[in-house]
């Protein structure tokens, strides 16, 4: 048997879970929540793609050799004058 109930984290109660132990009646069940509200969902998205950004970009990155004076480069890429 598989029933779907919906309702508001609110309306949780003793008596809600009396009534699924009755209708169970010692059988083994499976309780799975999931949240309805979509905006929360829109922000997981946008963090995972951020994730996944960070995560390429920091895999494809040049490499630099370490023995580089990266400072020389930089000074010589600027005007001094200015």
């Amino acid at each position: 048997m598989e029933t779907t109930y919906r309702l508001k984290s609110t309306e949780l109660n003793i008596a809600f879970l009396i009534s699924l132990k009755n209708i169970y009646n010692n059988q083994e069940i499976e309780i799975n929540v999931k949240s309805l509200n979509e905006p929360n969902l829109g922000e997981v998205k946008k963090k995972q793609a951020m994730l996944r950004l960070l995560h390429n970009a920091k895999n494809n990155a040049p490499k630099i050799d370490p023995s580089i004076n990266i400072r020389a480069l930089i000074d010589q890429t600027h005007d001094r004058e200015i």
